[in-house]
């Protein structure tokens, strides 16, 4: 199931050809350039009905890994598409381990720590007996069993308030946004 909280941005999804040209072009002022994740998701959705999957099969979450966006400032004409994801967005340790799922995966580009956002899941999992085991995405015959990091507010009342500070959200919910005084709202 992909867990996305963002928005593509002003005119991506208005030509096809823009988002699944072979030969990317330059994103349209976006904090964050989803095209090529709008391409593998539609490329995945398309085969998916040819895929013998299991009833039982375990669940699979995909994030985006550039959800963070590039690091700098973003000018006034800047689509500020940014995210980040809670433990709100996934099911419970409780209703995992319900099902059966007493350990999980993590795929990313380096093997090290989850981002941020996503320790204050795994924490939470790993808190309530859940394994968490971690590989490179080149290499993911090598998992490795880690120990998340305590994230900065972790369980804190108002950390979701906090972590969206600075995140521009759209005024129908979630997030994606001209900044104020933009030209282009």
């Amino acid at each position: 199931m992909p867990v996305i909280d963002g928005s593509p941005g002003p005119d991506t999804l208005g030509t096809s050809q823009a988002v699944f040209a072979v030969q990317p072009v330059a994103a349209a002022h976006v904090a964050v350039d989803m095209r090529q994740t709008l391409r593998w998701l539609c490329i995945g959705a398309a085969l998916l009905p040819s895929l013998k999957i299991a009833g039982n099969a375990s669940p699979v979450f995909l994030l985006d890994a550039l959800r963070a966006g590039r690091a700098g400032s973003f000018g006034a004409e800047t689509f500020d598409n940014r995210w980040k994801t809670f433990p709100q967005d996934f099911p419970s340790a409780r209703f995992l381990k319900e099902r059966g799922i007493k350990r999980v995966l993590l795929i990313q580009r380096d093997a090290g720590q989850p981002s941020e956002d996503l320790a204050h899941v795994l924490l939470r999992w790993q808190e309530e007996g859940i394994s968490i085991f971690v590989a490179r995405a080149e290499t993911t015959d090598s998992a490795e069993l880690i120990h998340v990091n305590r994230p900065s507010r972790f369980r804190a009342l108002w950390h979701r308030a906090l972590a969206l500070v600075g995140l521009k959200r759209a005024d129908g919910g979630g997030f994606g946004a001209w900044p104020q005084g933009s030209s282009g709202s």
